[in-house]
C-alpha cells in the first residue's frame, strides 16, 4: 500500500504586494509623459520655424557721401549736379535677400530730373550691404533760391530664400526727401 499523505494546507488567498502595485501605477503614468513631451517638442518646434520662416521685407537707407560734379553758371542757368551715394540694404531675414538692377530716381516739383542704377547683388541672411550708387540730375529752373529740395525714390524687387524651404517675393520702397545749399555746394539734410 502505498504511504498515505496528508494534503498540506492551501495558503490564504494573497492582496497583491505593493511593488506589484506601484509597478501598475509607473505603467499607467507613461503614455501620459510621453504624450507631453510630444506635445512640448511640437510647440518648440512651432515657435521656432514661425520666427525663423518668417519672411519680413528688408530696409532701404540712402546716405549721400559727396557731391562731385556741381555746375551752375549763374541763377539762369540749369543746375547739373552728380551725387555719391551709398544705399544701404539691410535684411533681418534668416535668409538671403538676391535683388534685381533697379533704378533711383530724382523728382523736384513732381517732375523727373534724373536718377542713377543700382545693380543686382545679394544681401546675406541678418546682414547688410553698402551699395555705391552715383546718381546725377539737371534742373532747368532757375537758381535763385540757395536751397534745391530734391525727392529721391527707389524700387528694389527681390526674393528672400529661407532654409531652402521658404522662397518670397519682396518689393522695397525708398523716399528721401534731400535739401542741397546751392551757393555753398554741400547737402544740408537728407530724411528718408
Amino acid at each position: 500500500m502505498a504511504p498515505r499523505t496528508t494534503p498540506k494546507p492551501h495558503a490564504p488567498p494573497s492582496t497583491p504586494s505593493k511593488h506589484h502595485n506601484n509597478h501598475h501605477k509607473k505603467a499607467s503614468k507613461s503614455p501620459v509623459y510621453i504624450l507631453a513631451s510630444i506635445v512640448l517638442i511640437s510647440l518648440i518646434l512651432l515657435i521656432t520655424f514661425s520666427v525663423i520662416l518668417r519672411v519680413t521685407s528688408p530696409n532701404l537707407h540712402l546716405t549721400i557721401t559727396s557731391l562731385q560734379h556741381f555746375n551752375v553758371t549763374s541763377s539762369s542757368s540749369p543746375l547739373n549736379v552728380t551725387m555719391s551715394t551709398e544705399l544701404t540694404i539691410s535684411n533681418r531675414n534668416y535668409g538671403p535677400y538676391s535683388y534685381e538692377k533697379c533704378k533711383g530716381v530724382i523728382f523736384h516739383n513732381d517732375v523727373m530730373i534724373g536718377g542713377g542704377d543700382v545693380i543686382g547683388g545679394r544681401v546675406g541672411a541678418r546682414s547688410r550691404k553698402a551699395v555705391s550708387v552715383s546718381m546725377s540730375f539737371e534742373s532747368n529752373e532757375s537758381n535763385e533760391t540757395e536751397l534745391v529740395e530734391i525727392f529721391v525714390f527707389v524700387k528694389m524687387s527681390g526674393r528672400v530664400r529661407v532654409l531652402k524651404i521658404r522662397n518670397r517675393a519682396k518689393t522695397v520702397e525708398m523716399n528721401c526727401t534731400v535739401r542741397i545749399d546751392v551757393t555753398r555746394r554741400f547737402v544740408t539734410s537728407s530724411l528718408c
